[in-house]
Formats: structure tokens, C-alpha cells, sequence
């Protein structure tokens, strides 16, 4: 009974309110084109895959895609509440060709920018749901229209 609760909360937590759902134009400060460097937060990895470029482009359309590392970004949604912006996007291919990091999916979070720079922070993961062996890190990215 107690894992039956668990799992329907953890399943109801995870829909999203479609009313919420991609409100990129209502936030014209983070519509453009966004590159910088990200750095994973455990030691090891920082070791074997260093900073990995990532670049992605939000349009007015609400079409998100770009890239981590040389893993392709794509199908990107975003939502944005309370001054903070959750981007999901699903990830193909390898993070880096020498490396064994792949992941399906990549959640960059951080506040809607000010200015032409976020400092966010992201998480690779094989589901939305939760993933044991999720890669987390910081990325500065600035703007560039």
C-alpha cells in the first residue's frame, strides 16, 4: 500500500500542467541563441570529460534544440514560474566520443535572466522520474543574438 502511494505521487508529480508548458514567449529575455561551458559537479568526471560546450537556440516558436558536448539536443520544452525557468530536452548521442557518458535527457534549470547571462545548473538523466546514476553540474551561459 505504502509503494502504491509512492509511485501514484511520484507518477502525479511528474505530469506537467499544460497551462504551464512552454511560455518562451511570454519571456522574450530568454528566446535567442545561448552558448557557454558546462562543468560537472563530480571530480572524476570533471577528470575524464572536462568543460563540455553547449549551445542551444530558443525560438519565438518555442522550438528549443542545440547540443551538449557532441550529443545532439532536441524536442526541448520550458517552463517558467516564480521568476525561474525549467528547461527538458531529450539528448542523442554521446557526451563526448571518447567517454562513456549518454544520456536521454538533459534539465537545465536556473532564474530567468536580467541581462544577457545565466549561471544555471543541470542534470543528464536516462528518465524524468528518478536516476540513480544522474551527472549534475553548473554552466555560465551568455547570449548570442
Amino acid at each position: 500500500m505504502i509503494i502504491s502511494l509512492f509511485v501514484l505521487l511520484t507518477l502525479s508529480s511528474c505530469l506537467q500542467d499544460s497551462s504551464k508548458e512552454s511560455k518562451v514567449a511570454l519571456d522574450p529575455a530568454l528566446t535567442g541563441y545561448w552558448t557557454g561551458k558546462a562543468q560537472f559537479s563530480n571530480v572524476d568526471l570533471k577528470k575524464e570529460v572536462g568543460k563540455v560546450p553547449i549551445q542551444f537556440s530558443i525560438s519565438a516558436d518555442h522550438t528549443i534544440k542545440g547540443s551538449i558536448g557532441e550529443a545532439k539536443l532536441y524536442n526541448g520544452t520550458m517552463t517558467i514560474e516564480n521568476g525561474r525557468f525549467d528547461l527538458v530536452a531529450h539528448l542523442e548521442g554521446k557526451i563526448k566520443a571518447d567517454s562513456d557518458l549518454e544520456k536521454r535527457f538533459i534539465v537545465l534549470f536556473g532564474s530567468v535572466p536580467k541581462g544577457n547571462d545565466i549561471q544555471a545548473e543541470f542534470h543528464l538523466k536516462n528518465n524524468l522520474i528518478f536516476d540513480f546514476n544522474m551527472r549534475q553540474g553548473g554552466v555560465d551561459l551568455m547570449k548570442n543574438d
